[in-house]
């Protein structure tokens, strides 16, 4: 696509997305994708991960803002290329802070989570989901059992880049470029955001 754009009369931008969450309207987040999943499964064993990472996420909604806002800008990135990601980033930490107590558990480290996930993964593994007399565990609706191997490869990179080991993307082209970046839309993630997320989960039937 890069060399596409070196046709005469073609423009062309690439958008670099980065890590995508909940509309700023009504939380809405795709509860198939592997941070929910996380939250989910965090409810279930009693605690929750937090790093001490910048989190770039930008909300679904606020990046369509922006891609239409691209589009008719008469600004032009170098080389063509953005990247989409949230200009004010913020600690992971402190959204951990509001998700265990929105849950009511316990921070812990990330290796810590991932070590719990894996006994009980494990213990999954090991032992009959129900019995027919309905006793037993029900393991099948955590989906982030499915995603350990995703979740172990993220701790690969947990000493570089953003939180979980994101890539750490540098957005000065997208500031020059799109005047909605700047604006209040772009408010950074907080607490209310956090909110936002669980309740929409909630009335999914992902959490409880």
């Amino acid at each position: 696509m890069h060399m596409a754009g070196a046709f005469p009369g073609l423009d062309v931008l690439i958008a670099r997305v980065g890590q995508l969450c909940g509309t700023s309207g009504n939380g809405a987040w795709n509860a198939k994708e592997w941070f929910p999943a996380l939250v989910q499964a965090s409810q279930a064993m009693g605690c929750f991960p937090t790093q001490d990472k910048p989190a770039s996420w930008i909300p679904v909604s606020a990046a369509a803002s922006v891609l239409v806002d691209l589009t008719l800008s008469s600004s032009k990135p170098k080389d063509s290329i953005v990247h989409l990601v949230h200009p004010q980033p913020v600690m992971f930490s402190s959204l951990a802070s509001r998700f265990a107590s929105t849950l009511d558990v316990p921070l812990v480290t990330y290796d810590a989570w991932l070590s719990k996930l894996a006994a009980l993964s494990d213990d999954a593994s090991s032992i009959p989901r129900v019995q027919p007399n309905g006793d037993g565990n029900d393991y099948s609706s955590i989906r982030a059992l499915q995603l350990l191997p995703y979740f172990r490869g993220l701790a690969l990179n947990a000493d570089s880049g953003d939180s979980f080991g994101l890539p750490s993307l540098d957005c000065s082209q997208l500031k020059l470029c799109s005047k909605v970046v700047l604006s209040t839309e772009m408010e950074s993630l907080g607490q209310a955001d956090v909110v936002k997320w669980v309740v929409y989960w909630r009335q999914v039937g992902l959490l409880r």
